[in-house]
């Protein structure tokens, strides 16, 4: 019984002595290790969104013509482009 007291008190100092760390180094330590993470989570790169959708075309009385879809199409067609790039160069996007 006093072996086994013995042998499970030395467990419990070799398994407490740890480094300790400062407050400050913790909160360090934690921020290096969330921060990159939570960043590739909310950070939205603007060069992947879409074009916005094209100009309304109006008459003079101000009635709705049409939409100018030969420069969307362009506009569409660029974005695509540029998009297969720069997913080369970021394939984690």
């Amino acid at each position: 019984m006093k072996q086994t007291l013995i042998l499970l008190s030395t467990f419990l100092v070799l398994f407490n002595c740890k480094e300790k760390q400062t407050d400050l180094e913790f909160e360090q330590s934690v921020a290096y290790e969330i921060f990159p993470a939570l960043m590739a989570k909310l950070h939205f790169d603007i060069r992947l969104a879409p074009p916005p959708p094209p100009q309304p075309i109006y008459d003079t009385k101000n009635n709705l013509i049409g939409y100018d879809t030969i420069m969307a199409e362009k506009t569409i067609a660029e974005w695509k482009k540029r998009k297969r790039n720069l997913k080369l160069i970021l394939p984690n996007w």
